[in-house]
């Protein structure tokens, strides 16, 4: 469900979705990212990435790859969030240019114990252009509805 989601977010040109398949055509990994909504931060964006056991050494080629297509979009930091304690999802990112940025203490929890939560980020070569402007994050007000309240209050 997680990737349906984080799937549907991707349209418009605000993310991606790569898939790794097999020989045989079947669908064995994936990276999805997604664009962050908000003015401020629309540069940056958020990876999620899962793959059988057995093709998890093929995610770093698809997390970079990742990476071109969000620098086409004008997204230069793309980020994901680890549990510490995962070794082979750090290994991955770390392959794939990740560097371990955040580590949010007592996060996680497993029903016996508390681990931290790490945020891995990449520095992405492309835009940081601020791609959308502020009014279409905020709904502030455009020029015409203004000039409608102002010429109300006028009347």
């Amino acid at each position: 469900r997680h990737f349906v989601e984080l799937m549907r977010r991707t349209e418009d040109g605000q993310g991606g979705v790569l898939v790794l398949e097999n020989p045989l055509g079947r669908v064995v990994g994936l990276a999805a990212f997604v664009r962050v909504d908000s003015f401020y931060e629309q540069h940056v964006g958020y990876v999620s990435f899962y793959a059988s056991p057995d093709y998890l050494q093929q995610i770093p080629e698809l997390l970079t790859a990742a990476q071109a297509q969000a620098g086409a979009l004008g997204m230069s930091v793309l980020q994901t969030y680890v549990a510490d304690g995962d070794g082979a999802a750090m290994a991955v990112l770390q392959r794939a240019g990740f560097v371990e940025e955040a580590r949010l203490r007592g996060r996680l929890s497993d029903g016996e114990a508390m681990r931290d939560l790490l945020v891995y980020t990449a520095f992405v070569a492309g835009a940081q252009r601020q791609r959308n402007p502020r009014d279409d994050y905020y709904g502030q007000r455009t020029a015409w509805q203004v000039d409608r309240i102002r010429r109300r209050a006028e009347a």
